[in-house]
């Protein structure tokens, strides 16, 4: 049966009709809005990935470089790291370095190097080869205007011309984008890198960026490392040149030496002829004595023989030959005076030995010879080294206290106490006096030279101890002999000090410590 439509049911079913198809449109503005929401969430997430993975690249890229600029290897195994990395890390297949003219050649050109890096399945056999003899003129090509303009230079669509020798490898190979990158150390260019893709790659400043700073990274690197090398051949050439300062150190220790030895040789030989002499003219004694002895004997010898054979005339003349020659020759003088010439010789030969036992001590070359010693000793030799200087302008005066034995170079301190002697010696004249006390002071000795002299103005005492300054007339001393002095002191560990007054004396202190400082170290390393 059919139900009879009324206007107002047909109302009600137009706005019923009306009120769905409103929902269904709004549900579908919603559900687009969603939607667009969705894709722009996803589109974002997407740029965001693509970022991370950038600048994981890009981090990926700064710590390999970093890596192998800390390894200290040298700037061309630096490059080629450079060079692996970008293309492992950017998707470049293929990379080469050239480096500026060096070693006579252009420096305003670049030429092709022997470092080149590629992918395993990019076969760079070919674009090697054709790179090998390759060079650019500043500003010329993309390696050239890197090199003119000190910036990354891209090449999006690779064009070069026809001449160009890589042109139709580029063709084969299908290369198609490019691009330079200056590497800079040491506010210079030192090397150009150049990448080559197979892919059409749009320029991307973000990209150019990230590879500029791992290549200001390699510069800083390579600036590093050289400056390094640089520093380290500095060092070695001190260390040479330290060296030779001790070198000509110890030869002019020696040298001065030789030189007062040489003031010293005649003094010297004096020292040494007075008792040779005597003990030549001793032995001369002797050898008279020897025949006047021999002749008595000679005569017992006559007296045996006539007692043997009993015959009383020979036996009475051999006794008066024995009376007359004993008479004669006075035996009795003979025989005691031949045992003083003895002893006189004895002491003399004894005098030549102290002297020349102090003339080698004194000459010793050896310069790191430590021992322990008695510097009473050691100043008692020095003493007789010059005492042929003194004995006749100055007296000596001694005041040794018990000293302890010092790790010294006995040597080196008894050149020290010859300079000090010999200087005073030149500054009192005749009818003065040197005074040396030694005392004990703390684990050390003090020692102090005293003389009454003409003194050191005061102007001058803080250069007396300078190489080549000398007061003496020239001529009369070298100026190293107090500046030597001064050395071998310091080298013990210990100070030398001088207070003077003019017109009344001179005293030079010195202090040595129980051991120098290198047989401290040497015992510590031990």
């Amino acid at each position: 049966m059919t139900v009879p439509s009324s206007p107002d049911h047909l109302v009600l079913l137009k706005r019923t009709l009306d009120l769905e198809r409103q929902a269904r449109e709004n549900a579908e503005r919603l559900l687009k809005a969603r939607t667009e929401q969705l894709d722009l969430a996803r589109s974002q997430l997407e740029e965001n990935l693509a970022a991370v993975k950038a600048r994981a690249a890009e981090l990926e890229l700064l710590h390999e470089i970093a890596f192998y600029t800390q390894q200290d290897p040298d700037t061309p195994t630096i490059l080629r790291a450079f060079v692996r990395a970008v293309c492992n890390r950017c998707g470049w297949p293929f990379g080469h370095v050239f480096f500026p003219g060096m070693d006579g050649a252009d420096p305003q050109r670049l030429y092709s190097s022997d470092i080149w890096e590629a992918h395993d399945d990019f076969d760079a056999t070919r674009l090697v080869a054709a790179c090998a003899d390759l060079s650019f003129a500043s500003g010329e090509g993309v390696p050239g205007r890197a090199f003119a303009d000190g910036i990354a230079v891209y090449q999006e669509h690779i064009d070069d011309p026809a001449d160009n020798p890589r042109a139709q490898v580029y063709a084969e190979l299908g290369l198609t984008t490019s691009f330079a990158l200056p590497i800079r150390a040491f506010g210079r260019i030192v090397a150009v890198t150049e990448f080559f893709s197979v892919e059409s790659l749009a320029r991307d400043e973000k990209f150019l960026r990230n590879v500029e700073t791992a290549a200001l990274q390699l510069g800083t690197g390579i600036d590093r490392r050289e400056s390094e090398v640089q520093l380290r051949q500095n060092i070695n050439r001190l260390e040479q040149a330290n060296h030779d300062l001790r070198a000509a150190k110890d030869q002019l220790v020696q040298s001065e030496k030789l030189s007062s030895i040489g003031q010293l040789a005649a003094g010297i030989a004096h020292e040494i002829n007075n008792p040779i002499g005597f003990v030549m003219s001793n032995v001369n004694s002797l050898r008279e004595y020897l025949q006047t002895l021999v002749d008595i004997v000679n005569c017992y010898r006559a007296f045996s023989d006539a007692v043997g054979v009993g015959d009383d005339g020979e036996v009475s003349a051999a006794l008066d030959a024995i009376r007359a020659k004993s008479a004669s020759e006075d035996l009795e003088f003979v025989i005691e005076d031949a045992a003083d010439i003895i002893e006189e010789s004895v002491q003399g030969m004894l005098r030549v030995k102290d002297i020349v036992e102090g003339l080698k001590t004194f000459a010793r070359t050896d310069g790191s010879t430590l021992a322990e010693a008695d510097i009473n000793h050691i100043i008692d030799v020095s003493l007789k080294m010059v005492w042929n200087e003194l004995k006749y302008t100055c007296e000596i005066e001694k005041d040794f206290g018990e000293l302890p034995f010092i790790v010294c170079n006995a040597g080196k301190l008894g050149q020290v106490f010859t300079n000090l002697f010999v200087n005073a010696s030149h500054a009192i004249g005749d009818g003065g006096r040197i005074v040396i006390s030694t005392r004990q002071q703390d684990d050390g000795v003090r020692i102090a030279v005293r003389d009454n002299g003409h003194g050191i103005p005061a102007e001058k005492i803080k250069e007396i101890f300078n190489p080549f300054f000398t007061t003496k007339p020239v001529g009369q001393g070298t100026g190293l002999g107090l500046s030597v002095s001064y050395g071998i002191i310091q080298e013990h560990g210990g100070s030398i000090e001088v207070d003077s007054e003019v017109g009344v004396g001179t005293t030079f202190t010195i202090t040595l410590p129980g051991e120098p400082p290198k047989a401290r170290r040497v015992e510590d390393a031990a």
